[in-house]
């Protein structure tokens, strides 16, 4: 192994219990859950600006649901982060 790998190796949580251990790997675990939303948010984005382009639904109606994924996406990122300057 190269230097940087056993510095790869050697970071991460210091785990001085099973309880530590658990807790460091359920943030991690909620942190997946919040990345899989995430793609399912950009998913449903996906299909709003899809209806606009076959006139199936009016801007009017799509608009507002935009911006509350936009808001939505916005608070995931956010708490990600904040679980990941954590774990």
């Amino acid at each position: 192994m190269t230097n940087g790998e056993w510095g790869n190796v050697m970071s991460g949580p210091v785990i001085n219990s099973y309880k530590d251990l658990l807790v460091w790997q359920d943030a991690i675990t909620f942190v997946q859950f919040l990345r899989i939303a995430q793609g399912s948010l950009k998913e449903v984005e996906t299909h709003l600006f899809l209806s606009l382009r076959v006139e199936i639904a009016s801007a009017r109606d799509i608009d507002p649901l935009i911006e509350k994924s936009e808001r939505l996406g916005k608070m995931l990122r956010g708490l990600i982060r904040s679980l990941q300057d954590k774990v």
